[in-house]
């Protein structure tokens, strides 16, 4: 829906609503009201011989003055509510409000009915592999062509738990592995924040499950703005964008079998492209287009314009954020507060 500019007719307009809502909350009719009064004053004129006296006229007055009292604090309600000043912080982007319980009904969607034990030895092989290449990653021995060869191998791994139940039972094996992970790089959070540095996690037994279970995930963290050397998240969301990207590598082992982004729940990945597209620190521009493309072929009603319209206000190229944010009203992306951004524009382009 358009958000229309706020004139004196929408004034107008919100007076007669007012008006028309104090009418049902004194449904007199006006004949009834002129004979009550008549009988009124005919009845003090009688018993008094005088006059009718100032209580019908005060009385009158009190409704009318209500009645203008709440038509002035509607106005008022209406034009604060619908006069927010906009300014840069509007074209920034906010973290998302994760749903948590349609997160998690699609994750128990993709692994079916069916109980995958996780006993077999084929799913207990795929585990051990994975950790082992995790713990792998801290190495330097290791030549380019032996880190090939272990990769082969956890694929292959992979595809002998694809018998088991198809990509359900490898989606079984990886739920496990991921909430190894999400435990293990809790811990070590905590102790960054405590002063503990980086790269004590890399070596010692101390930490060796973090290392099986999340492989060397920190410098990525870091890379990508999501984690500080202080222990931060950048993101109120960080945990969870960070095993989101653990499950995106997962996927990747069988990549050649089926796409991550077919692999991921639809809100798995439209939650993780998004946070990659709109990641303007931790990616490059080039890669953000990339993604951009992707997520708008493959995440129905993706708000491509509105977010090409922010990225290009943000780069301080206000011709191309105003296009962008037309075509978004016009197919009414982002809700009813795009037309104030396009409002705003309108008069910032046409100042300079």
């Amino acid at each position: 829906m358009v958000v229309q500019e706020v004139g004196l007719d929408n004034s107008f307009a919100l007076i007669r609503e007012v008006v028309g809502f104090q009418s049902q909350l004194f449904p007199v009719k006006r004949k009834e009201l002129n004979i009550k009064t008549s009988e009124k004053l005919m009845t003090q004129s009688d018993r008094h011989g005088s006059q009718p006296t100032d209580e019908d006229g005060i009385s009158s007055l009190s409704i009318a003055m209500l009645i203008s009292f709440l038509i002035c604090v509607s106005i008022f309600a209406y034009f604060v509510t619908n006069q927010t000043p906009v300014d840069d912080s509007a074209f920034a982007f906010q973290s998302t409000e994760i749903d948590q319980e349609r997160l998690n009904s699609e994750r128990a969607s993709r692994l079916g009915d069916k109980k995958i034990d996780l006993s077999d030895p084929r799913a207990e092989k795929l585990i051990s592999t994975a950790r082992m290449r995790n713990a792998e990653q801290f190495s330097t021995l290791l030549s380019e062509t032996e880190r090939r060869r272990r990769d082969a191998e956890v694929v292959h791994r992979a595809n002998e738990v694809l018998e088991m139940g198809w990509f359900p039972a490898f989606w079984a094996v990886g739920e496990k592995l991921m909430q190894e992970c999400k435990a293990e790089l809790s811990k070590v959070v905590v102790q960054i924040q405590k002063g503990a540095k980086p790269e004590s996690f890399r070596k010692g037994d101390l930490y060796i499950h973090f290392r099986e279970s999340c492989g060397d995930i920190l410098p990525a963290l870091f890379k990508r703005n999501l984690l500080t050397q202080h222990g931060q998240w950048v993101d109120k969301n960080g945990a969870q964008i960070a095993d989101l990207s653990r499950r995106y590598a997962w996927a990747y082992i069988l990549a050649e079998r089926n796409h991550p982004s077919r692999q991921l729940t639809p809100y798995e990945y439209e939650l993780y492209e998004t946070w990659r597209i709109t990641n303007t620190k931790g990616f490059s521009e080039k890669e953000r287009m990339n993604y951009l493309k992707r997520a708008d072929f493959l995440i129905k009603g993706f708000p491509t314009n509105l977010v090409l319209g922010k990225l290009s206000y943000q780069k301080q190229d206000y011709k191309s954020a105003l296009d962008y944010l037309r075509k978004a009203e016009k197919k009414n992306e982002g809700g009813p507060e795009i037309g104030k951004l396009v409002r705003f524009l309108e008069k910032k382009t046409s100042a300079h």
